[in-house]
């Protein structure tokens, strides 16, 4: 059984030099390629979904490994023949049975892809597995790539371990749920109950990287699901019937972590982004009371929900926690393009909220997107005048506006189709979205150089005394 393995936890320490293989071990090396080999600007966080499985895993009893290309991430630029080099290396220094690869975003699935060839050239017994939103939608695409031996659709913990039990064990692996195999897909797996996962094993993670000069940030996940269905979200598309169910951790996990954390002296940034951080639930008061008494140990960068998720009782512990940021989302002031998304937005109630969020100290920023199925010229002028009067009553510290990026899977395909749009860039691209160097898409009545404009109004919003106020958000 999977329990009577002989547990280790092999951290890539590049100074460490290759390790003698131990003998009868299952070992499974977690990778997350990111998309840094494409683009050195992209903020650098811990893979919290990806650490999520390895703890599971681990908990389990099997051998855990970890290289993040993150890791290598230095002065802006990575030197990927190092990464590769660094990663052979380790390879062949440790026991590695399987390969799990995250793709968490679909901009990432090249380097993805680049990781399972190079892995299979390399020792082609290795059992390659990509999980993450991607893999999830596009599976049937993906699995009938040599390189790639199976895909995890949706939730990963528990679909790897069955895969890794089973493997390990000479089991069939074929009615394993939520697995898809060549030439087989699994039944849908039901969600797991989130109390069966521990808190997360940051000492899975390379010190190196954690506790470098410039550690990546850490994103605190309180629950998984949404109950909104907005066309343009992925999150809909990945959970599917959790749009109706939205599962919470235990919030005490996550206080272990913060324990954890201090102990070893992490000095990163700590975040707060997912679809449906309720503010206004009694449990997240008592975990936010909880959290006050870190305020000094770590720097709390900012907290995204919605506009009615919050109130002032949870506004004034965000205060004493010490957050500096909130982003609303709300990408578009234009009932014609909110009711085209399925965007559920009140802007009276919205502008009440964001008065009432004045009257405390954290820093408001509105999450915006440009181009979205229903834009117009039009639509984006009475975005315009709603976010210039509330940057004008002073009700709002910056906007943060990014490219509409048409996610496979979404009703935003169909919209965006349906409104004369095209897609401009390949998939592989699609990290743009963030930085805003170019429109993903274009309509006929909204060309590439209209959305360029759109996009430079809006940043122009914030720019003060020739300094942009939400550079540390980018």
């Amino acid at each position: 059984m999977i329990n009577n393995v002989n547990t280790r936890n092999n951290r890539y320490n590049p100074e460490a030099g290759n390790k003698t293989p131990e003998e009868n071990t299952f070992g499974i090396l977690f990778i997350d390629p990111g998309i840094q080999l494409k683009c050195s600007k992209i903020a650098r966080y811990v893979n919290r979904g990806l650490l999520s499985i390895a703890t599971f895993i681990k908990s389990k009893g099997l051998n855990v490994n970890y290289f993040c290309f993150d890791q290598f991430h230095k002065n802006g630029v990575i030197d990927e023949e190092r990464v590769f080099s660094e990663l052979k290396r380790f390879i062949q220094g440790n026991s590695i049975s399987v390969a799990a690869i995250s793709n968490l975003f679909i901009a990432e699935t090249e380097n993805a892809l680049k990781v399972a060839r190079y892995i299979k050239e390399l020792s082609p017994k290795i059992i390659t597995v990509i999980g993450g939103y991607n893999p999830t939608i596009m599976n049937q695409e993906l699995i009938a790539r040599k390189e790639i031996d199976f895909i995890i659709k949706g939730e990963g913990e528990w679909a790897l371990c069955a895969l890794v039990s089973a493997l390990k064990n000479g089991k069939p692996t074929e009615n394993i749920p939520g697995l898809v195999s060549k030439g087989h897909e699994g039944p849908e797996r039901r969600h797991g109950n989130l109390d069966e996962l521990p808190p997360l094993d940051y000492s899975i993670l390379p010190k190196e990287y954690l506790l470098s000069e410039n550690p990546p940030r850490i994103n605190l996940e309180l629950s998984r699901g949404c109950y909104r269905n907005c066309s343009f979200c992925s999150v809909s598309a990945f959970w599917k019937s959790e749009c109706e169910k939205v599962r919470h951790h235990k919030l005490d996990n996550l206080i272990k972590e913060f324990e954890y954390l201090k102990s070893i002296g992490y000095k990163g940034k700590i975040t707060v982004e997912e679809s449906t951080v309720d503010l206004k639930a009694e449990d997240t008061k008592k975990f936010l009371k909880k959290l006050r008494r870190f305020r000094d140990d770590f720097y709390f960068e900012y907290i995204a929900t919605r506009y009615d998720y919050i109130d002032e009782e949870s506004l004034g512990l965000l205060d004493e926690i010490g957050f500096v940021h909130m982003i609303f989302g709300l990408e578009s002031a234009s009932k014609q393009v909110m009711d085209k998304v399925n965007k559920d937005i009140d802007l009276d109630a919205f502008v009440n909220v964001c008065a009432i969020v004045r009257n405390f100290k954290i820093k408001l920023t509105v999450f915006m997107i440009v181009g979205l199925p229903g834009e117009t010229k039009e639509t984006h002028r009475e975005t315009m005048n709603f976010l210039k009067r509330l940057q004008a009553e002073g009700l709002i510290f910056g906007v943060f506006p990014c490219n509409f990026q048409p996610y496979r899977g979404t009703k935003a395909i169909k919209d965006l189709k349906e409104a004369g749009g095209r897609p401009l860039a390949r998939e592989s691209d699609f990290f743009k979205w963030l930085m805003r160097d170019e429109p993903l898409v274009e309509y006929n009545h909204l060309r590439s150089k209209d959305l360029k404009e759109m996009m430079a109004e809006m940043l122009a919003l914030n720019i003060k005394n020739g300094k942009n106020v939400i550079d540390d958000l980018m």
